[in-house]
């Protein structure tokens, strides 16, 4: 009889302990028991979807950004002075023989070998598809001339000039320098010598061909 007795008060302190140790664990009311899952679940999630898988909408090399492109999507590889860049269009037309296009988004491959559009050009019409001369991007306009260099990793404006004409027939020419600063110390006669310059070295460059995906 007292080991029944034993063995009876026994078991009921091991349910009360076990029950003490289950009302511990959740003395948190059910709502913040789900919450607390939901939000753990968002961060797994968060976490994913974030991770190095994605950057550059998960294409690591230039050919995963190619091998992703829309037919009639037109593509170049451009060695410009720093480092070879992509140039990537939606629009391509044909002259000469040559696949050529006025507008283009910029890929370099960053310090960290991923591929990352640093800015998009756009010409001013089909008369001035986008050209290379050592190692400078050119984009071309009926009254304007932009140059481009890729420096530390960014798409640089080397040289720009604009020319605007009045009312009265008259001509202001606006200049802004490799350095970023205003050209307000040429004169007139200065920027346009200027302009003439770079259209020269852009037609006395290349014409950037481009491979079109096929349909």
């Amino acid at each position: 009889m007292m080991k029944k007795a034993l063995a009876v008060l026994c078991t009921g302190l091991i349910l009360a302990v076990f029950l003490s140790a289950c009302t511990k664990k959740t003395d948190l009311p059910a709502s913040e028991v789900i919450s607390e899952r939901v939000s753990a679940s968002e961060e797994e999630s968060s976490a994913s979807e974030t991770g190095t898988e994605t950057i550059a909408e998960g294409e690591r090399t230039f050919t995963e950004i190619i091998d992703g492109l829309k037919a009639g999507y037109g593509y170049a590889l451009v060695p410009m002075k720093e480092q070879d860049v992509l140039l990537v269009t939606d629009y391509v037309f044909d002259y000469e023989g040559k696949n050529q296009a006025i507008d283009a988004d910029v890929y370099i491959y960053d310090e960290n070998g991923t591929p990352r559009m640093i800015g998009s050009v756009k010409a001013g019409g089909t008369a001035y598809p986008l050209g290379i001369n050592k190692g400078i991007l050119y984009v071309c306009r009926n009254h304007g001339i932009t140059s481009y260099k890729v420096i530390d990793g960014e798409l640089i404006p080397d040289k720009n000039v604009e020319e605007w004409y009045g009312e009265d027939d008259t001509i202001t020419y606006i200049y802004t320098p490799a350095d970023g600063g205003q050209g307000n110390s040429f004169t007139p006669e200065e920027i346009k010598e200027i302009m003439d310059s770079m259209y020269r070295e852009y037609y006395e460059g290349e014409i950037i061909a481009f491979d079109v995906i096929a349909e």
